[in-house]
């Protein structure tokens, strides 16, 4: 039996999770999904805010999706902090499919059972949509340089 990680581990790794900025129809409950939709002037703010949060950590490596409203505050982040931003499809929101750009109510009227479903098992669920959430992690797992066994 291998070593346990502790003792092969020598540094610890901060990982900072950043969702993107408002996006424009933010306040309408929707699935963006895989939409490029772009970011308000708020959405751009916050994330000129987050320069001054982070001015003082220590990173080493930034990723992002190549969606517009994530990979534009990976690039100012980037700039700020000295790394450049890794872009990876991969790291994409759910790919909602036909649901993409629809409104939580127009999905109840158009889409009852499904919704339903959804709601009911919101991890495991796609009936309308290309993946759930629990294909969703897996993917960006996958995605991850340090996935797979030795990992």
């Amino acid at each position: 039996m291998g070593r346990p990680y502790g003792s092969i581990m020598t540094a610890r790794t901060r990982l900072y999770l950043i969702r993107h900025g408002e996006v424009e129809g933010a306040g309408t409950a929707r699935y963006n999904g895989h939409a490029d939709v772009s970011l308000t002037e708020r959405g751009k703010a916050q994330y000129r805010q987050l320069r001054e949060r982070f001015a003082d950590a220590a990173i080493t490596a930034c990723y992002t999706s190549d969606l517009f409203r994530c990979a534009w505050g990976a690039d100012l982040l980037g700039v700020h902090l000295g790394v450049e931003p890794v872009i990876d499809r991969n790291l994409r929101e759910l790919d909602i499919g036909i649901w993409e750009g629809m409104t939580w109510a127009e999905l109840m009227e158009k889409h009852p059972d499904e919704w339903q479903a959804r709601l009911a098992d919101i991890v495991k669920s796609c009936r309308s949509s290309r993946e759930s959430w629990s294909g969703t992690g897996g993917r960006m797992y996958w995605s991850s340089p340090t996935a797979g066994p030795t990992g």
